[in-house]
């Protein structure tokens, strides 16, 4: 799929700059109302019935689970408009688009978006994928499989409970008290690594050397066992847009081609009261 088609699924492909651009003199709470008016599905759940209900119930919902509920009557401001934190600003984009997500946050408020995203995937069958900076085990624990490069190149990806004994297999030493995903980053810093005694020559040094190690192992021959041969996804396509179209029903869609929740007047009434 190309850049053209693309633009097709826009309502499901969003992305979030590092930098966390808000209309400032809005409140969290007005933030989080507009962007949920226009991504009210049709089908809801039995308690929140009422489109005011959802609205509110999900609002509440997100906030609380990053933490910021206390925010609600505060301006999202920005660098000229008192409002709040910087922190708190990174967890209301959170709450609309999730990129690079844990930077700018406290530790303990990280782990809980990490099992925010768990629940989102054990609920609704959501594929989550993350990119993290400094991840602690509270949140390394979380995920299911993990994915290590180094200068671009594969060096392991595949189950997260097999990941630290593959590096320590090659000859890898843990320190102790170390977080998990700070070893796996470290294997391929020089400085920061530890070898056991008498495998310093036989460890990898390079990316393409770690590179060759992963291909060649076991792990790596079972994940490509898992992934769906080429001839199987000629389709691939075709099922995304059907799966769109199955969710464009679920929405109040004026046009099914429409890239859009709602329909052009319910935009302009959500941008009116904005």
């Amino acid at each position: 799929m190309d850049h053209k088609e693309a633009r097709k699924f826009r309502q499901q492909i969003m992305f979030n700059n590092e930098d966390d651009i808000h209309f400032p003199t809005l409140t969290v709470n007005r933030t989080m109302k507009f962007a949920l008016k226009n991504k009210v599905p049709r089908e809801r759940p039995e308690h929140l019935q009422e489109k005011k209900e959802y609205i509110q119930g999900t609002r509440d919902g997100i906030l609380e689970s990053l933490g910021i509920a206390h925010t609600k009557k505060t301006l999202v401001g920005n660098e000229f408009i008192r409002g709040v934190s910087g922190g708190e600003r990174k967890r209301v984009s959170l709450a609309e688009f999730w990129d690079n997500p844990t930077r700018g946050l406290d530790s303990k408020t990280a782990v809980e978006f990490a099992r925010l995203l768990r629940r989102e995937a054990d609920q609704n069958d959501k594929t989550m994928v993350a990119t993290m900076y400094q991840a602690g085990n509270a949140i390394y624990d979380e995920f299911d499989k993990i994915l290590v490069l180094a200068e671009g190149r594969v060096i392991y990806y595949g189950p997260r409970t097999m990941a630290r004994a593959y590096f320590e297999d090659m000859g890898f030493i843990v320190p102790k008290g170390a977080n998990i995903a700070d070893f796996l980053t470290s294997v391929t810093v020089i400085t920061e690594r530890i070898v056991q005694p008498g495998l310093e020559g036989k460890v990898p040094s390079t990316p393409e050397e770690f590179e060759s190690r992963f291909l060649a192992s076991d792990i790596n021959t079972q994940m490509l066992d898992a992934i769906e041969p080429p001839e199987k996804l000629t389709h691939e396509k075709d099922d995304l847009v059907m799966a769109v179209a199955n969710e464009k029903k679920k929405k109040h869609l004026p046009r099914p081609q429409s890239v859009y929740t709602t329909s052009l007047w319910d935009q302009i009434y959500a941008c009116t009261v904005r």
